[in-house]
């Protein structure tokens, strides 16, 4: 399908995570979100600004999936600058001055910016450049810092407080949140706004059932995946090994960077480009969260998949009806029994791989993202109304 702008159909993302590779939820959202836009005939153009703690974007194929790809590296001095309880000190000037350049330039109908310490994008765009101001919230930020302070590791990313976050959703024409809960916090901070729920969307192929042992566990390295791979590791794995002997843990993702020395029968592999090989292989996926915001995509990728997921309240978050899908567990010493007992017992691994196809539908980018798609055209072409009868009164 052409590229065009007919109608609205140009979109340029302001973005601060690389979506490819996919190493992360940020990146495999911001990635989903683009390749859908861009297979609905929308011209798409991102601007990129490097956080600095990311893997290393692959730029070749992050351009071959655009229209046009705009790096920004911020400076040691802007990377200083970042302040808590201050969203706008992690968007260096110069990167916002490039976002508004693009939108005077290019005339796109919508400009969405990934998180909100990226919405100081939507500011001094002045009337030239009016485009529809999507923010993809995906987490909240409010008091982060004190959600994470139960895991015993410094939290080095961006939190804030209320006042700063709500003045950043109101920046936005529509906010979209990865979950419900979470969409309804956002509408009390900013009752004015408009916010949509746009879950986290996978296209994936259902995984035929695996007998084997092998265990899948995937995620970047973050707070929230070290802590819980550690834990899975400390207080859980020597288990199954003993009622499982032959039994191997598949760590896929940066998060195998814990991992500092050789651990029987696990295997670190990495970033992985394709998964679904691993899927295939794996009897079992977990998701050993303890704590979390947003919406795990790792729990949604094994359901997508139609894998026997075995997973905490934390990597269930957001996803309503998690317990008829996967096998939900309190805590590290259920986990390690679940995962022992579904490795000896098959049929209960396929009722569970039937329960996940369940859930597929949910989450197919051809439902998730159409009616975001509907809802921004309908926005848009009111901009564009409005403008033209200012014009024509002028």
């Amino acid at each position: 399908m052409p590229r065009s702008s007919v109608a609205g159909r140009s979109i340029l993302f302001a973005v601060a995570y690389p979506f490819h590779p996919p190493y992360q939820g940020g990146s495999a959202r911001s990635g989903a979100l683009i390749d859908h836009f861009r297979r609905n005939g929308w011209s798409v153009t991102v601007a990129y600004c490097y956080l600095g703690r990311e893997t290393q974007p692959d730029y070749a194929a992050m351009a071959a999936r655009v229209d046009g790809l705009y790096v920004y590296l911020p400076t040691a001095e802007e990377r200083a600058k970042r302040r808590v309880n201050d969203a706008d000190s992690w968007c260096p000037e110069p990167f916002a001055a490039l976002v508004r350049d693009l939108c005077i330039r290019e005339q796109p109908g919508v400009l969405l910016a990934q998180r909100v310490f990226l919405t100081k994008c939507f500011e001094g765009l002045g009337h030239a450049a009016q485009p529809l101001k999507v923010l993809d919230a995906d987490n909240l930020y409010t008091d982060r810092d004190g959600l994470f302070a139960r895991i015993p590791l410094p939290y080095v990313s961006f939190s804030t407080q209320a006042e700063d976050e709500a003045r950043a959703l109101r920046r936005a024409d529509l906010v979209l949140a990865i979950q419900p809960e979470e969409a309804e916090i956002m509408r009390a901070m900013a009752p004015e706004q408009q916010v949509l729920v746009v879950p986290h969307a996978v296209s994936a192929p259902a995984c035929p059932h695996a007998d084997t042992h092998d265990i899948l566990v995937v995620g970047a390295y973050t707070l929230t995946n070290i802590h819980g791979l550690q834990q899975f590791l400390d207080r859980a794995w020597d288990g199954v090994r003993r009622g499982v002997p032959d039994a191997r843990l598949l760590v896929a993702g940066e998060m195998g960077r814990v991992i500092r020395s050789p651990t029987p029968g696990v295997d670190v592999l990495g970033v992985v480009e394709d998964l679904d090989g691993l899927y295939r292989r794996a009897s079992v996926v977990i998701n050993p969260q303890l704590v979390g915001t947003g919406l795990s995509t790792k729990t949604v990728d094994a359901l997508v998949r139609g894998k026997c997921l075995v997973t905490t309240p934390a990597g269930g978050r957001g996803i309503a009806g998690i317990e008829r899908h996967a096998r939900v567990v309190a805590d590290m010493d259920e986990l390690g029994v679940a995962v022992t007992l579904l490795l000896q017992r098959p049929e209960e691994r396929r009722r569970l791989e039937h329960a996940a196809r369940a859930a597929r539908e949910r989450f197919a980018p051809s439902r998730v993202y159409s009616t975001l798609e509907r809802t921004v055209l309908g926005l848009v072409s009111d901009i564009r109304r409005v403008a033209s009868q200012a014009a024509a009164n002028a």
